[in-house]
């Protein structure tokens, strides 16, 4: 396991899925190994034969093509600025235990577009689920234009241009967090067991 930037939720679950499945995980800090100093490509060379899997949690989403270009090992994307993949897995996952199904849905996704709201759109698309975009700030490293205009393409993702008003920094009030019908830790358990599934699919 890779890590350039922080992390609490993809670290922990990623470590405790793989111990539950009988495996253990090695974690490499990019700025502590020679990742910092060495082109990725050697890296990747060396670091694949040393393992099965590797997941990466990178700062720029070339870096990790450019890992997985060069790895002989499956990679998984465990974060970067253009898609958060397990995220949108365990979302996904949670929508599907919550209503049993993916058909007739319409998913509303309310904040910063970025990262999590590309790998939403995939998703969504991939299992079509209407997706409604409510996404007044744009993270610019994470604009995808040739995603998006497949999604527009698709009939599955619309976006809405205005939410007014809009309060920086307060993403859900805590009396919803709370709330007996919140479903957040629910979601936030799902992220191990999603990745547990990705990994046996991986090594499979």
């Amino acid at each position: 396991m890779l890590f350039q930037k922080t992390s609490t939720r993809t670290s922990l679950s990623f470590q405790s899925g793989i111990n539950q499945m009988g495996g253990y995980s090695v974690v490499m800090d990019w700025d502590s190994s020679n990742f910092s100093l060495s082109p990725i490509r050697y890296e990747a060379r060396y670091a694949s034969r040393n393992c099965d899997v590797i997941m990466a949690r990178l700062k720029k989403h070339a870096d990790l093509l450019e890992l997985a270009r060069y790895s002989t090992v499956p990679v998984i994307n465990g974060c970067c600025d253009k898609y958060h993949p397990c995220q949108a897995l365990a979302d996904l996952m949670t929508i599907y235990e919550v209503s049993g199904t993916f058909s007739g849905l319409c998913l509303a996704y309310v904040g910063v577009h970025n990262n999590v709201a590309n790998s939403l759109v995939a998703g969504c698309m991939t299992l079509g689920i209407k997706l409604l975009l409510v996404t007044p700030i744009l993270n610019s490293p994470s604009w995808d234009e040739e995603l998006m205009q497949t999604a527009y393409r698709s009939g599955y993702v619309e976006k809405v241009d205005q939410l007014s008003p809009i309060h920086p920094g307060f993403e859900i009030e805590e009396e919803l967090i709370e709330s007996e019908r919140s479903i957040i830790y629910q979601q936030a358990e799902n992220r191990m067991h999603v990745q547990k599934a990705l990994l046996l699919h991986l090594l499979r």
